[in-house]
């Protein structure tokens, strides 16, 4: 994969051996998902590898690897269709019960977050090991800890190609408090982590609508001879690089900035440009695969389902419009754009 369109410094080495490692994966009967859970076996393998805590820092168990890994990391196993809850269980997971001062283990983890007395949508759900809730109230947040198999679940509204189960707090659980400042960083991360998985899905997708179009004949020539083809091709093609670079961008400022506010911004303006770009990409890619696309012997619905899952995780596209719109209002265009471009305010 070639990060030389984000400007990231990732090691080569690094990402071969996970592209490598999940194309193995994935060639294996398509990999498919056992239904009664995720593959413990391809999370051991992942889990000697040091891969299950990439981001978390060495003194806690983890690899304390920089955030351009992350980015290759989850990247990496959204183009190859591998479902694990590598995100959830490091990036959100562990991160937040650090902060809470709960001991993990080897615990998976994921983290589900709601306004208070609505039901939590939590990725991976009933599959991990425990579960995190975190309340939006009125007077603050707060976080509870769960064993998965405690709560009660259910996949009403869940989106095929999705690993997202449904919950309720329950009454009697006690909750610690949680910072602002943390909540924020909470939201921050998981919007960046979809992000990047969006980026690497809607890239399978575009690969693969221009495969089929190259070598499906239709009226005597290739698909991919036909200008209104070569047109919706193009479409997801640059509506899928604008989503890399906003996304590589944020990934950059992850590195360098000095203050949450900073890094906020750059997100939003990732989450917005990605979740915006899954419905063309997803739409052009399945009008030139046409209805083979979504059919068990084709593996694109493994991938477009999943990105439109992601884009309403962790704030939809509008959500991010709106928060970034607020920033307009408040300190000005040019002011806002410059904090996306070196981090300094006009």
């Amino acid at each position: 994969m070639d990060d030389k369109i984000t400007g990231l410094d990732v090691d080569p080495d690094f990402a071969a051996l996970v592209d490598r490692l999940f194309a193995d994966r994935a060639s294996k009967v398509g990999y498919v998902v056992p239904s009664a859970g995720f593959d413990r076996d391809t999370w051991s393998q992942m889990e000697g590898l040091g891969l299950t805590l990439l981001t978390t820092p060495e003194d806690r168990g983890g690899s304390g690897a920089p955030w351009p890994e992350m980015w290759t990391l989850h990247r990496a196993a959204a183009r190859h269709g591998i479902q694990l809850p590598l995100g959830e269980h490091d990036l959100l997971g562990r991160w937040l019960a650090d902060r809470c001062g709960w001991q993990a283990g080897s615990e998976v983890l994921s983290v589900g977050v709601a306004r208070r007395g609505h039901p939590v949508d939590v990725p991976w759900g009933a599959e991990v090991d425990v579960t995190l809730l975190v309340e939006i109230g009125e007077d603050g947040a707060t976080v509870s800890r769960h064993p998965s198999c405690d709560l009660d679940w259910s996949i009403e509204g869940r989106l095929a190609g999705s690993r997202r189960a449904r919950t309720h707090v329950p009454d009697t659980v006690l909750r610690a408090p949680l910072a602002p400042t943390d909540l924020s960083e909470l939201q921050v991360r998981g919007a960046l982590l979809r992000a990047v998985q969006i980026v690497g899905a809607l890239e399978r997708c575009v690969d693969m609508a221009v495969e089929h179009a190259a070598v499906r004949i239709q009226f005597g020539r290739p698909l991919i001879a036909f200008q209104a083809v070569q047109a919706m091709l193009a479409d997801a093609a640059s509506e899928t690089s604008l989503a890399r670079a906003a996304v590589g961008a944020a990934i950059g400022v992850a590195e360098t900035a000095s203050d949450l506010s900073t890094l906020r911004t750059a997100v939003a303006v990732a989450k917005s440009c990605s979740s915006h770009a899954v419905g063309p990409v997803t739409r052009a890619t399945h009008q030139v695969v046409g209805a083979i696309g979504t059919t068990r012997e084709h593996d694109l619905h493994r991938f477009s389902m999943p990105a439109l899952a992601w884009r309403s995780e962790f704030g939809t596209g509008a959500d991010w419009d709106a928060e970034l719109g607020g920033e307009v209002d408040a300190a000005g265009l040019t002011s806002l754009w410059c904090r996306l471009v070196d981090g300094t305010s006009a």
